[in-house]
């Protein structure tokens, strides 16, 4: 796939796909008056104007589900791997992966994007006002947090062995603090006050912990959950790493050539974010010192106009036309892009090819998977 096609949305995106079960299903009242213990507490109503109908509000409007898809895709090769290894395991794996290891990824998944959506002063998520901008900062932020909790919690609920349970609160505390190491490299970084020679390290560095993480994560969460060893869920936590790398790869170059996703750009270039964009045009060798210096000072330019309208709205038709000149710029020099993400994916692809047959039936569902994941940012 060339630019060309990247940026004209081809092949198109698939639709967004109905929930087996939406998230928002995990917050039933016998859930709620189990972790928020209402019975103990004089005005158990005050909870849901302020705190419940916002948050469940939240997770009615779903997004592209492809952590899902991930959590589902480690569970194929997880339970693949099981049964291989002992069929008298057979009656005690379950048919289908069980609701609360979706769960737990998604709420951990959710709560990040409201911390987020907080911290790069965000507008819109899926099409709607942020949570921040429906119920003011604090509020969300607090939901956000206690979210994170509930993620935990709901590893202790699993109907799986202690063992498992320790092994995946390990691993869920080094999500949690690996994710926001790499949210802290990327907030704290402009892309003008890195030499270019450094660009490279600092996006592969933080988006490999704030985005590849989690995906990986989610790959492994069946695998500890089935009580197989951290080395060797390990396997797929690493494959679903570098998964998560082109989805950032994805998600950054669908905000320079896909108007419906200008907006999300308009964010990282207004606020100079060290991006995929970035660490492809200095890797450029094609592309000259003063070029590239020229590049940043148009940037430059444009948000310091920017910044002198009353109002920054940087979804609106003025922003978009502002940015038009530098995106007009930045696509010429970034036709390799496409195939460079292809590649990293054929890469993890080609190490998953050395434990699952081509024709395997999880092996097919990994290639499903990927496939949604290239077309959901187009």
């Amino acid at each position: 796939m060339n630019l060309t096609q990247f940026a004209n949305g081809y092949p198109a995106a698939a639709p967004k796909q109905q929930l087996e079960q939406p998230i928002s299903a995990l917050f039933s009242q016998e859930f709620i008056d189990e972790v928020l213990e209402l019975d103990s507490m004089p005005a158990p109503k005050l909870w849901e104007k302020k705190f419940l109908a916002p948050m469940i509000s939240f997770f009615n409007t779903p997004g592209k589900s492809i952590r899902r898809d991930f959590v589902k895709l480690g569970w194929a090769l997880a339970n693949f791997e099981a049964k291989n290894e002992d069929i008298l395991q057979q009656a005690s794996i379950p048919q289908k992966c069980p609701e609360k290891l979706f769960q737990i990824i998604e709420v951990l998944h959710s709560a990040s994007l409201i911390v987020d959506d907080i911290e790069d002063d965000s507008l819109v998520r899926r099409g709607v006002p942020c949570l921040h901008r429906q119920i003011g900062l604090g509020p969300a932020l607090n939901i956000a947090n206690w979210l994170y909790f509930v993620s935990s919690f709901l590893i202790d609920t699993l109907d799986c062995s202690q063992q498992a349970k320790l092994n995946l609160h390990k691993v869920f505390n080094r999500v949690m603090l690996r994710c926001h190491q790499g949210q802290a490299l990327d907030l704290s970084y402009r892309v003008n006050e890195v030499a270019r020679e450094d660009m490279a390290g600092l996006v592969e560095s933080s988006t490999r912990l704030k985005t590849g993480v989690l995906v990986g994560f989610a790959m492994q969460i069946s695998a500890l959950y089935l009580d197989k060893t951290y080395a060797e869920s390990l396997r797929l936590y690493e494959f679903g790493e570098e998964i998560g790398l082109a989805l950032q790869m994805y998600d950054d170059l669908s905000g320079v050539s896909n108007p419906k996703r200008f907006h999300k750009a308009h964010e990282d270039f207004f606020k100079f974010r060290p991006t995929w964009i970035w660490l492809w045009l200095a890797e450029n060798p094609n592309i000259e010192t003063d070029q590239y210096k020229t590049l940043l000072q148009l940037l430059e330019q444009t948000n310091e106009e920017l910044s002198q309208q009353h109002t920054l709205n940087l979804n609106n038709t003025s922003t978009v036309e502002a940015y038009r000149s530098f995106r007009l710029a930045l696509l010429p020099l970034l036709h390799v892009a496409p195939s460079l993400i292809e590649g990293r994916i054929d890469q993890a692809l080609m190490k998953l090819q050395q434990q699952y047959a081509l024709t395997s039936k999880p092996y097919q569902t990994a290639l499903k998977a990927v496939n949604k994941l290239k077309v959901s940012y187009l």
